[in-house]
């Protein structure tokens, strides 16, 4: 499944080598669901394969496949939508390390409740959150992605960090926020 680019480095196995993992606890937290989020990877980086030579270089192919991982999640939850209503349970399974950036940091308790919580926001609020705090995404790649303005970004992430607080507070366990500090 080699695919050369002109830039060195730039070649789809290194990126799926590099970007695999991100995109599927991307996709994980975006989704709900440990299986759910590894098809939407694997349905990701199909696409990304496919339009591989259509790349355009308007934006990193960081940025360009999260992107293409964001269009099918909010396809998975829009069909979701459509479905007779479904309780969207959170996986039994705890994802390892390299897919769980928050399980590292937090107590197990505690990274059930934010995989909780993020289920609970909207899919704009949990999609800004997941790209800022989760995927490290700048300001700047999250509007790249979105399609935004980057004021709308800033705008959306203070939203959702309020939301998230609320909610996470809401099961039992203290949230400090930027303006608590």
């Amino acid at each position: 499944m080699t695919r050369q680019s002109n830039t060195p480095g730039d070649d789809f196995d290194g990126t799926l080598a590099v970007l695999f993992h991100p995109v599927q606890a991307f996709c994980e937290r975006m989704l709900g669901d440990r299986h759910e989020g590894e098809d939407a990877a694997q349905q990701t980086f199909l696409q990304a394969y496919r339009a591989w030579d259509r790349f355009r270089g308007q934006a990193t192919r960081k940025t360009w496949i999260f992107r293409i991982a964001a269009n099918v999640c909010a396809r998975d939850l829009e069909s979701r939508r459509r479905l007779p209503s479904e309780t969207m349970e959170l996986p039994e399974e705890t994802a390892g390390e390299d897919t769980n950036p928050a399980a590292r940091l937090l107590s197990e308790e505690q990274s059930q409740a934010v995989d909780k919580t993020l289920q609970e926001l909207s899919p704009a609020h949990r999609m800004v959150l997941v790209l800022f705090c989760l995927e490290e995404l700048s300001h700047m790649e999250i509007a790249e992605l979105l399609a935004c303005p980057e004021g709308t970004v800033w705008s959306r992430l203070h939203h959702a960090r309020r939301a998230f607080a609320e909610r996470f507070q809401q099961h039992g366990i203290p949230c400090r926020t930027k303006e608590q500090s």
